[in-house]
């Protein structure tokens, strides 16, 4: 990424109201039935989609089992938009970090 990527995210990270708006809509988008939270088969879905999308092998059910369950913090077998909030606030921290 570049230093003006890299500075929006920055500036997403100190907004709130951005950070809400981009987290909200990556959750809605990935709740595929609007339930409300996001299941296994939807996460299956997407890490199958973005598998296909950078030319990687598809994870295997045991990966998809094993990213899950990492995700799913309270152990209630759903994604909820706190915890999906969480792990992208700190993927964004990571990719700054890395740039």
């Amino acid at each position: 990424m570049d230093e003006k990527s890299k500075e929006r995210i920055k500036q997403m990270l100190d907004d709130e109201g951005l950070l809400h708006l981009f987290t909200k809509s990556s959750f809605d988008e990935m709740d595929m039935d609007g339930s409300g939270y996001i299941d296994r088969a939807e996460l299956a879905n997407l890490l199958h989609k973005a598998a296909r999308d950078f030319g990687e092998r598809a994870p295997t059910d045991d990966e998809v089992r094993g990213e899950f369950a990492q995700l799913d913090r309270n152990h209630d077998e759903k994604i909820t938009y706190d915890e999906f909030t969480v792990l992208m606030t700190d993927m964004l921290k990571r990719w700054v970090d890395l740039m």
